[in-house]
């Protein structure tokens, strides 16, 4: 009896258990056999970030959000997959074959290529109303355009696929320009505007300075920057060679490196321009002391004798003239009359050795050693120029000093970041960082410097008719990895300018690496790019010169509006008109507007007069 009723629980028990599981296994036939998945295109969708633009500091567009198509399937809808496979890949450059097996295998739905071009959404479309293609969804996403191409790529930086920021502004103003979504229910969030120092005129024609130098001097690259000392906003920033950030992904690495803050360097003689206002303002020297050059620096110490080349014999010259003739000679035994604490402590005021914190990642703060690892020779040939590391923004960062009075500025390449509607959500005003040397030493470093584009000074090719320049070429030997060595024919040619004189308005500086052309001399190849370079900014940032005109004016004048091609009907004359006043075009989404080059228009296709339908291609080169 006992027996019977243990079985009959037994077999309670186990029925049971089989009952739920044949259950259990009859709901996932359901679910995964008999129950069609949802259709992902009905799902709920999340908002989606509208990138706010990046502007110069005239309002001119750098990088503009778009909306791009992306191609997705819907496998349960495709009633012939080989056909279907066939027709994308004809359209979207992909392999049939591949295209086919995701067609036939997976999962139910499957994104296919992501952020194709107008041209292609519009084949696309037109084959899906032909019913060519059924399952196939056209799935809108903004995308990123950068209108100038090149034109500042590596301030600007690049989004990836997702939309977010990879490199330059665009990276570390991400969270600015695609703020996440913070309030529920919203379908559209519009990212802030972020409005730079740059000036656009001023970077194209500096950019064009670059590479045709870098062309020309057969370099491995060139780094120019052009900033206001009065306030600390770079107007150019132009590294060479440039990318195209709406492709960023065809070119290498090493090419979208940003040197002016990666890259650390040996200064050369550009940096005797720092070391003689360390002196001067320690009262270790005087503008009229004088020294002897024999053609080298020699000095006897209980360890070793110190002995350091120059160029040439300059024979008796005065503290100025180390400036002027960039004497190795005359700044060795200068620094000899300085301690080298006194003269870390003078040039750590100018910010070597310490980062300059510009909103770009991977800034170097170069090398600067503590005066307990100094040699021997640490002292002159620092002085010199050699022993330290620097960036280009460290070199113009420490210029603003001299060129402003002995007060160093912040350098700056925001200006503010603003709402969709222009209102301002955050300022970056001029930013003194500290008195460096007094305004008399300053204006003293600028004269000596106005001496070297005299004639017999190493900058003598600086000069601009009526344009007083203070100027410093530096000519430094590159270190040679194989032999640990310097180079004997490998150099950083530089060189920095202050203009005008007596009211700085402009800090230029350039450098080109290893340039292996005719001369590598920085008086010969470097200097002449800063008179080449003036002759756009002294028109155009009006710098006073010496037959320049003074005019009072109390009143104000208007500007005329520029002329913006806004298409009614017909396609309008751009013929003649520069580019960033074609950008109206791009928004107008009856066009296809694809823009060939930079500068002004000199084609375009279809003709003036043509009736504008949807769809309507249009063609503009420029150059």
């Amino acid at each position: 009896m006992l027996e019977a009723r243990e079985r009959y629980r037994m077999w309670t028990v186990i029925i049971g258990l089989g009952a739920f599981a044949t259950a259990i296994a009859l709901r996932f036939i359901w679910l995964m056999a008999v129950q069609p998945m949802p259709d992902p295109r009905s799902a709920v969708r999340v908002a989606e970030v509208e990138r706010g633009p990046i502007l110069d500091r005239n309002g001119r567009l750098l990088a503009i959000a778009t909306r791009l198509d992306s191609v997705a399937v819907w496998k349960p809808h495709v009633t012939d997959p080989a056909g279907t496979a066939a027709t994308l890949a004809e359209e979207l450059g992909l392999d049939p074959a591949r295209l086919e097996d995701r067609l036939r295998s997976g999962s139910h739905y499957a994104l296919l290529k992501r952020k194709i071009s107008p041209t292609q959404s519009a084949r696309l479309r037109e084959r899906m109303q032909a019913g060519e293609l059924r399952g196939v969804s056209l799935n809108p996403e903004f995308g990123r355009t950068y209108p100038e191409q090149e034109l500042a790529s590596h301030v600007l930086g690049f989004v990836g696929m997702d939309n977010v920021g990879l490199a330059g502004i665009e990276n570390t103003f991400n969270h600015v320009l695609s703020p996440a979504v913070v309030q529920p229910g919203q379908h559209l969030v519009r990212g802030h505007r972020v409005v730079l120092t740059i000036d656009l005129n001023v970077q194209y024609a500096i950019e064009r300075i670059a590479v045709r130098a870098r062309t020309e001097h057969r370099a491995d690259w060139v780094t120019i920057l052009v900033i206001a000392p009065k306030t600390g906003e770079l107007l150019a920033y132009v590294a060479a060679p440039r990318y195209d950030p709406n492709s960023f992904d065809r070119t290498s690495a090493q090419t979208r490196v940003n040197r002016p803050v990666e890259f650390a360097y040996e200064p050369g003689s550009v940096f005797k321009v720092f070391s003689i206002a360390s002196m001067l303002e320690r009262g270790a020297v005087k503008p009229d002391d004088t020294f002897y050059c024999g053609g080298y620096y020699t000095r006897r110490t209980p360890g070793g004798t110190v002995r350091i080349a120059d160029l040439r014999a300059h024979g008796t010259i005065t503290t100025a003239d180390i400036i002027k003739y960039s004497c190795n000679a005359g700044i060795g035994y200068a620094s000899d009359r300085i301690g080298a604490a006194g003269l870390h402590a003078a040039l750590s005021a100018f910010g070597f050795g310490a980062a300059v914190d510009l909103p770009f990642t991977g800034e170097t703060a170069g090398i600067f050693h503590d005066v307990d690892r100094w040699s021997l020779r640490s002292k002159p040939t620092l002085a010199m120029g050699q022993e330290v590391a620097v960036s280009a923004v460290q070199i113009v960062r420490a210029a603003t000093a001299i060129a402003n009075d002995g007060v160093m500025m912040r350098p700056q390449i925001v200006r503010r970041v603003a709402a969709g509607d222009g209102t301002t959500i955050k300022d970056f005003p001029p930013e003194p960082l500290r008195q460096v040397v007094k305004p008399e030493v300053a204006r003293t470093v600028l004269a000596m410097m106005e001496r070297a584009t005299e004639p017999g000074g190493t900058s003598v090719l600086a000069r601009v008719p009526g344009l007083r320049v203070s100027g410093k070429t530096g000519t430094a030997e590159l270190l040679d990895e194989r032999t640990g060595t310097y180079s004997d024919d490998a150099v950083m040619a530089s060189f920095l300018a202050i203009a005008p004189t007596d009211d700085p308005q402009v800090v230029f500086y350039v450098a080109i690496y290893n340039p292996r052309g005719a001369t590598r001399l920085a008086g010969l190849i470097a200097a002449p790019l800063f008179a080449e370079a003036a002759t756009f900014l002294v028109p155009y940032l009006s710098l006073p010169t010496a037959d320049s005109r003074r005019v009072q004016y109390a009143g104000g004048i208007a500007p005329p509006a520029p002329s913006i091609p806004i298409a009614a009907a017909a396609i309008g004359d751009y013929r003649g008109l520069p580019k960033r006043s074609l950008l109206p075009l791009l928004n107008d989404s009856r066009l296809r507007v694809r823009l060939i080059g930079n500068g002004f228009v000199h084609a375009q296709s279809p003709p003036p007069g043509t009736p504008i339908t949807t769809g309507l291609a249009v063609r503009i080169s420029l150059r």
